[in-house]
């Protein structure tokens, strides 16, 4: 049962990234759409989730802070 919790929630937040580059949502809006959909997936279905909501939320905070995202492009 867990194993299908964690396909349920990886498949969740794939499509929250689907979503968010098919509605063209702006940086603000579609980092913190990215970063709910992945802290949701934990509590909701499983914490094994976060192996892959770890990685979301950590670039989408460098999508999100001016500075990461300056320092990382130079």
């Amino acid at each position: 049962m867990t194993f299908f919790l964690f396909i349920v929630a990886i498949l969740v937040q794939l499509f929250a990234i689907w979503a968010v580059f098919y509605f063209s949502l702006s940086r603000t809006v579609g980092s913190i759409v990215t970063i709910v959909v992945a802290i949701a997936s934990a509590f909701i279905f499983t914490a094994w989730s976060l192996l892959l909501g770890i990685p979301l939320i950590l670039l989408s905070l460098v999508v999100l802070i001016d500075p990461l995202r300056f320092n990382l492009i130079t």
